[in-house]
């Protein structure tokens, strides 16, 4: 019977990936490995009855607007809704997870925690049957062992899914955080974060401190299924059904209050405040987070309408 408390790692680390582009960057030679070319995509649709994962939070003359983001898609997903489109393209000001300026410069941080310093390797750290399936699986995807040697756990099952998905056609360059960046940075628009980019690297971390080889093992074990995931949230996103979402976010996670404490909630509630300064500055704000933050009874958008915020999805 699966571990449900390494489900819920999973179901997290798949939806919530906006540190995985500093990971793909020290790959090297797995980021190039697995890009896929962009293709043309097919003209998305929109209409007055289409809802999109889309919010607005306003209280009296004070506003903001809040994208759910998948942080990995495919090449039709784009281009966007035109109601999406045009919020991007007012933003002044836009707030991601952590701010993205600054990702680039964080690989030695990455690095310090992602990778054993001492003479210890990942090997060494896992069961013999467990690091049998890692080597499988970087065969199959051409990655150097070398590559993944000195990678603690956690970073080499990220490292694993990320290039599955990137090999089933998702691309980190396409992702929604990506998007917005590049849009922000082309009109000028000032960019902050919500979270430090040590914070988001800690949760990663704690997500396999209490059996890094249960937590590898299950990771390569259920590559398929991460991909499952994934389509169904993507699903949900272009629709706009936030409880088709919710859902896929929740499974694994109601059984496990800590976990879902940790990884979700307690996130959600620490961001309340630095969205509400936001909420009065005098710029057109966008926060961007991932899509499971904004669903849900515990989620952002709640925690908001609690607070006595009017918040509508669009």
């Amino acid at each position: 019977m699966p571990d449900r408390t390494l489900s819920s790692h999973r179901v997290w680390l798949v939806a919530s990936l906006v540190v995985l582009f500093v990971v793909l960057a020290l790959g090297g030679s797995a980021s190039s490995a697995f890009a896929q070319p962009a293709t043309d995509a097919a003209a998305s649709t929109d209409s007055t009855e289409a809802e999109h994962p889309l919010w607005r939070v306003t209280s009296g003359a004070d506003t903001l607007h809040m994208l759910g983001s998948v942080h990995l898609l495919r090449p039709d997903a784009y281009p966007l809704a035109p109601t999406i489109q045009h919020v991007i393209e007012r933003a002044e000001k836009v707030a991601f997870e952590v701010d993205l300026d600054s990702m680039q410069a964080a690989a030695p941080m990455m690095l310090g925690a992602g990778r054993y310093q001492s003479d210890s390797t990942l090997q060494q750290a896992v069961s013999d049957s467990t690091y049998a399936l890692l080597q499988s699986a970087i065969d199959t995807l051409a990655v150097p062992e070398a590559q993944v040697r000195k990678m603690r756990p956690w970073l080499a099952s990220l490292m694993v899914t990320s290039a599955v998905m990137q090999r089933s056609g998702y691309q980190m360059s396409l992702g929604i955080d990506q998007h917005v960046y590049k849009k922000a940075r082309e009109s000028g628009a000032e960019v902050v974060g919500l979270e430090t980019l040590r914070e988001q690297i800690d949760i990663l971390s704690a997500a396999s401190s209490g059996d890094p080889d249960a937590y590898l093992r299950y990771s390569l074990e259920n590559l398929s299924a991460s991909l499952d995931q994934v389509a169904r949230i993507m699903e949900g996103w272009k629709a706009g059904d936030v409880e088709r979402i919710a859902r896929v976010m929740n499974e694994g996670m109601d059984e496990f209050p800590a976990v879902r404490e940790h990884v979700l909630v307690r996130r959600n509630r620490n961001w309340i405040a630095p969205i509400e300064n936001l909420m009065q500055d005098e710029k057109t704000v966008l926060v961007v987070v991932g899509v499971g933050h904004l669903v849900g009874e515990e989620s952002v958008t709640q925690m908001l309408r609690d607070r006595g915020y009017t918040v509508e999805q669009l």
